[in-house]
């Protein structure tokens, strides 16, 4: 599904300037959200035992197992303009949280591992090297979301969204910023 031409045209059906959608657009950040138990397919799962191509080893560094914390199916996640995820496969995340952040000399990553199983790959469910890389699985659905700029958000009182508008003069606002002021 094409979301921005569905938020492109959304927009234009409610009367929004072409040029002011694409200036909107620049600013608007689009993520994928993943949530255990939420609506919808699952699209990946937090724990449980990962499928690793026949013959790989479990990941690890150091002689320490990295637990498996996330698997995603990158073909059942929402399609993005831009963002540079695989359109297929897997990305099977590991890592010792305990080690990663908890030990001061770490290298950023070290006790981390992405591992990307292409479609068509022979994989096989690995067996853990112990009970503590391979924790409860719970699967996870993806929503797309979209962070709106600041001077758009309804912000709590503790938020000064509106000096976004204080430091923006008149003459820089587009007609709609300025209807909107």
């Amino acid at each position: 599904m094409d979301h921005q031409g569905e938020f492109r045209r959304a927009a234009l059906e409610l009367g929004i300037p072409d040029d002011e959608i694409s200036r909107f657009s620049q600013h608007l950040r689009l993520a994928i959200g993943l949530s255990g138990g939420g609506d919808g397919s699952p699209v990946g799962h937090i724990g449980g035992l990962p499928r690793l191509p026949v013959g790989m080893k479990w990941p690890s560094t150091g002689g320490i197992p990295l637990p498996l914390l996330l698997s995603v199916d990158c073909g059942a996640l929402p399609r993005v303009e831009g963002f540079d995820l695989p359109a297929d496969g897997t990305l099977l995340f590991f890592v010792h949280q305990e080690m990663d952040f908890g030990t001061p000399r770490a290298d950023p990553g070290q006790y981390a591992r992405v591992v990307y199983v292409p479609d068509g790959t022979e994989t096989v469910v690995a067996e853990p090297p112990n009970s503590a890389c391979a924790g409860g699985r719970i699967d996870v659905c993806a929503e797309l979301r979209a962070d709106l700029p600041l001077w758009l958000e309804e912000g709590d009182e503790d938020e000064d969204w509106h000096e976004f508008w204080e430091d923006l003069e008149w003459d820089d606002m587009s007609p709609f910023q300025q209807q909107l002021a």
